[in-house]
């Protein structure tokens, strides 16, 4: 109890900061960061709400406990279930600090506590008034990924497995390795709270960051189709997650290396992992018949009559296909056109 004090408390000092003011209980808003209302807050609808939430959390406590459903999925009902009705009230209702929702606050404290609870299982006995964390990122640069697409569907492809990355590690790092949760995600990578280790021998923090990276290189590099380099970070030993702003800037750098090797960056050392399965080299088969680089990718090699390569191809080609088996949502008639972007228009009268 005391140590989800303790991270309630600490996490409450990096949202709030001062607060001036109380709001009328008739007249509660929330405000975005910027200061403009975003809504009001009405009593009686959250009340509602929360009544709902309760039932339907219940029913799910139930259906754990009579094995109909594991613990991975009882964990997904019960964000999907408070999500909402957190989003719509505060973390703190005093001015200027409406800008965080009960949802945000109760979300952050939930990861800094999970990360408590891993390092206790590691065997570390953290005192409630000294809780420090770290912050394990996984980046590349996927704007350049991104960018690489020449047409519509291949854009929205490139950032559909941006998105499929993110979830497969999501999934390693918060549901099969339960270390913590996501603090931070955007185009070029992710970042979970990662316990702080000092006194147990048998662990590190660089040892138990190796325990995932494998897998995770591996998702990466697959799921990209060797067009995604990622590289790992994990920051200093901190009181507060605001040191994320530290993590973001030293890796908006070591992102500009094109095809960097994989490598952890602790504290700003570099600690290169020892794997020769990191490198692939193309067989004899791939080096006769395959003789242009695709010039969509920039990575693969094509068959000299082909626009791009196999892999390009097959990313527009599943847009195409879902259009045509559902035609709910526009597409771009170069995504229809032949490769000398001709179409037709056939009608009857």
């Amino acid at each position: 109890t005391n140590l989800l004090r303790s991270c309630d408390r600490l996490d409450s000092s990096d949202d709030k900061g001062i607060v001036r003011r109380k709001q009328s209980i008739n007249n509660t808003v929330i405000r975005s960061p910027f200061g403009y209302t975003k809504e009001k807050i009405e009593l009686s609808c959250l009340e509602v709400q929360f009544d709902k939430m309760v039932k339907k959390l219940t029913g799910h406590l139930q259906d754990y406990a009579q094995d109909k459903i594991s613990i991975s999925k009882l964990r997904e009902e019960i964000i999907n279930e408070i999500q909402t009705p957190f989003l719509q009230t505060l973390g703190e209702t005093r001015v200027p600090a409406n800008d965080v929702t009960l949802w945000a606050h109760s979300y952050s404290t939930a990861s800094l506590y999970k990360t408590i609870l891993c390092s206790l299982v590691l065997g570390e006995n953290p005192e409630p008034e000294d809780l420090k964390w770290r912050i394990f990122g996984v980046s590349w640069n996927g704007l350049e990924f991104v960018e690489k697409g020449s047409k519509p569907a291949d854009i929205l492809s490139r950032t559909k497995i941006i998105k499929q990355i993110q979830s497969e590690i999501r999934e390693e790092l918060e549901i099969k390795y339960p270390i913590g949760n996501v603090v931070y995600e955007d185009i070029n990578g992710i970042f979970f709270t990662f316990p702080y280790i000092e006194k147990n021998k048998l662990f590190t923090q660089v040892e138990l960051a190796n325990e995932y990276i494998e897998s995770i290189l591996s998702k990466v590099l697959e799921i990209s189709s060797l067009e995604l380099w990622p590289f790992f970070t994990l920051s200093r030993p901190s009181r507060s997650l605001t040191i994320i702003g530290e993590e973001l800037r030293f890796t908006a750098e070591k992102r500009k290396i094109p095809k960097i090797k994989p490598c952890i960056f602790i504290e700003g050392e570099k600690q290169l992992l020892d794997n020769n399965n990191f490198y692939f080299l193309p067989n004899e088969k791939e080096i006769k018949d395959y003789q242009d680089i695709c010039p969509h990718c920039r990575i693969r090699s094509k068959e000299r009559q082909k626009e791009r390569c196999q892999t390009c191809y097959e990313r527009i080609e599943g847009r195409l296909k879902n259009w045509l088996t559902s035609r709910e949502e526009t597409i771009w008639t170069s995504d229809v056109g032949d490769r000398n972007n001709r179409i037709a228009l056939l009608t009857l009268e």
